[in-house]
């Protein structure tokens, strides 16, 4: 049960350290209010493949895929190239 535990704490840290270093691009806006809180709402980024911002109260937070794989916007996961097809608009990164 501890190493459970354990592992869910470093993957949290994991996933606040990497999204603060990816600034949130102009543009990305979350809706403020949510009826159904249970819904997740994610944003591909627009001009890189492999970020999504995902919203938490009116907020985008900043996901990265791990390397090698691109946001699918249908399935709302990271997934191989080929099967994403994400087209970047104006690739910033």
């Amino acid at each position: 049960m501890k190493f459970h535990v354990f592992l869910f704490v470093c993957a949290a840290l994991v996933a606040v350290t990497t999204s603060s270093r990816i600034p949130i691009e102009d543009g990305i806006e979350c809706p403020t209010e949510q009826l159904d809180t249970s819904d997740v709402v994610q944003i591909a980024s627009p001009s890189n493949c492999g970020i999504f911002y995902k919203c938490e109260r009116g907020r985008p937070i900043v996901n990265k895929c791990p390397e090698g794989l691109h946001y699918n916007t249908r399935l709302m996961v990271c997934d191989h190239p080929s099967r994403a097809q994400c087209v970047p608009i104006n690739p910033e990164y």
